[in-house]
């Protein structure tokens, strides 16, 4: 038994050994890269000094951590060139050359993550201006100005990604010597064309010009509920814009390839499975892109170790890899459907969110407390995921607790409870801040109605996909001796990447197991139509 420790022990040291010194000299190298040379004055970091320092100002990244990142970056990236230039000599292949693209991945990097945590924390401050505007409100109400909002975003456990500007905002003062009215100006001039830049303005010009600040932060919570109008416009023309790269990238770029390969009697894999790697950067622009919906999903525990032993699927004796992909997202669809739940129940508690504050109104016109409120509310006016809501915040508020632990699967309602939270502990004219608040919610909901019909064409064409690849890749395969089972596999996961590109686009999730099963069923059904050579 010892023995059998002993030898275990020996081969994890004799596996961590090479590991540690491989690192060290990778740590080596960088160190004497990073000090200095031809490689520092090529770096992006010095080509692009002036974006990556307003990115770093803005979002609060480590600046000097990106320099370190952009000497030594150049360096891999030769490597990197040198590495898959051997790579085609070796194998006489020229569709190898696309891996070019990573030594030029590598040397942009340090940009490319500067950029990513920009929009990253841009976005993250969009997706909290609704309750802060409300906030905002409430304090003019009270008398109060901009430096008690920051300190209630500093307090509360609702806002994180304003904490980074609070603590963004305070360093700036701190290290500048700067008032907390200038700190704020230099702040909206560092994020222009912002939302939250709007706002900061609007604020510090009420302090010069007179103008009341009620009056002002009114203006700003009526403006908020019609910019995002427009942010949605907006979203569904640039979504139009991803729908022609979509199309050429993952139909008419495959569907050529496979053209002259079938006329040339090739059948290169690596050229036809190049646009599937774009997926990815694809929806992470569709990401950065697409406004705010409030959806936050969390796969539970058992849900990852689901997902991770549901790849078993591929492995299993079954000569057709179509039906073993088929089993695999039939299978991760059941593991997702619980989260997928969770998104429509949030939906439908943001719906009925504008009665249960309409109720609270009435009830606060009569002289009693936001939490009262909510206790004398009759729960047989609701239904579903609603009604366990309500008895859940009922709960809380008898133990005492915040309705923000009420936490459901959608931002803006955790946000909403956070902003009565804070609502109720201030106890000012809570009728007026409800009525603005409940102003916001209708006009938000209307907005994101119109967007759902705008956008549900993308569901039709994610549905269409399927049967256009069949139609065209069985057209080919009159002049190709082409199996059909290659094209089957080809035509599968093709439509399943596209059917994740416009779910993300017209759900704003790519958790949608219905259009994914539809797509796995039509493809299904269509690769058992014979193909007219076999």
């Amino acid at each position: 038994m010892l023995s059998k420790y002993r030898d275990r022990k020996l081969n994890s040291i004799r596996l961590e050994y090479p590991l540690l010194y491989f690192k060290k000299l990778i740590g080596l190298i960088n160190k004497i890269i990073s000090n200095g040379g031809f490689f520092a004055k090529v770096s992006v970091y010095r080509l692009f000094y002036k974006k990556i320092k307003t990115n770093s100002e803005i979002s609060g990244q480590d600046l000097e951590r990106i320099r370190y990142l952009s000497a030594v970056t150049p360096f891999w990236s030769i490597v990197t060139c040198v590495g898959v230039f051997s790579t085609i000599l070796l194998l006489k292949n020229l569709y190898i050359s696309t891996l070019f693209v990573i030594p030029i991945i590598i040397y942009v990097y340090p940009l490319l993550i500067s950029e990513l945590k920009r929009a990253e924390y841009l976005k993250g401050l969009e997706s909290e201006m609704f309750p802060f505007s409300i906030l905002l409100y409430l304090n003019s109400l009270l008398g109060k100005g901009i430096g008690t909002v920051l300190s209630d975003v500093k307090s509360s456990n609702l806002f994180n990604n304003l904490k980074r500007e609070v603590e963004l905002v305070e360093r700036d003062s701190l290290i500048n010597g700067k008032s907390l009215s200038m700190t704020i100006k230099s702040r909206s001039r560092l994020l222009a064309r912002h939302i939250l830049a709007d706002m900061y303005m609007k604020v510090i010009t009420s302090e010069f010009t007179g103008v009341s600040l009620k009056e002002r932060t009114r203006d700003i919570v009526k403006e908020l509920s019609t910019s995002l109008s427009e942010l949605y416009k907006d979203y569904v023309e640039r979504a139009t814009e991803i729908t022609e790269v979509i199309f050429a990238l993952f139909l008419l770029f495959p569907l050529t390839a496979l053209g002259f390969q079938f006329l040339g009697n090739g059948n290169n894999i690596l050229i036809l499975l190049l646009p599937l790697g774009l997926a990815p950067p694809i929806i992470l622009w569709i990401s950065i892109i697409q406004p705010n919906m409030g959806y936050r999903v969390k796969l539970k525990g058992w849900q990852w170790t689901a997902l991770v032993c549901s790849t078993a699927l591929l492995v299993i004796p079954i000569s057709n890899l179509e039906y073993r992909v088929i089993g695999l997202v039939l299978v991760s669809q059941l593991i997702l459907y619980p989260s997928y739940s969770e998104i429509k129940n949030s939906d439908k508690i943001f719906k009925d969110f504008l009665n249960i504050l309409a109720l609270v109104s009435d009830y606060t016109r009569l002289g009693r407390g936001i939490r009262q409120s909510l206790l004398n509310i009759d729960l047989d006016n609701f239904s579903g995921p609603t009604f366990k809501f309500l008895m859940k915040l009922k709960s809380l508020i008898r133990e005492s607790k915040p309705l923000s632990m009420a936490e459901t699967g959608n931002t803006f309602l955790n946000q909403l409870l956070g902003v009565l939270d804070i609502l109720d502990r201030k106890g000012s004219d809570s009728l007026m801040v409800i009525h603005e608040t409940m102003n916001i919610i209708s006009e938000l909901h209307d907005s994101r109605r119109r967007l759902s019909l705008q956008l549900r064409s993308f569901s039709v064409l994610a549905l269409l996909t399927p049967l256009l690849l069949w139609f065209t890749t069985t057209s080919l395969s009159f002049i190709s001796s082409t199996p059909a089972g290659w094209i089957n596999n080809l035509n599968l996961t093709y439509s399943l990447v596209i059917a994740a590109v416009y779910s993300k686009i017209y759900k704003f999730t790519l958790i949608n197991p219905p259009l994914y099963l539809t797509v796995v069923l039509l493809s299904l059904t269509l690769s058992m139509i014979p193909h007219p050579i076999l």
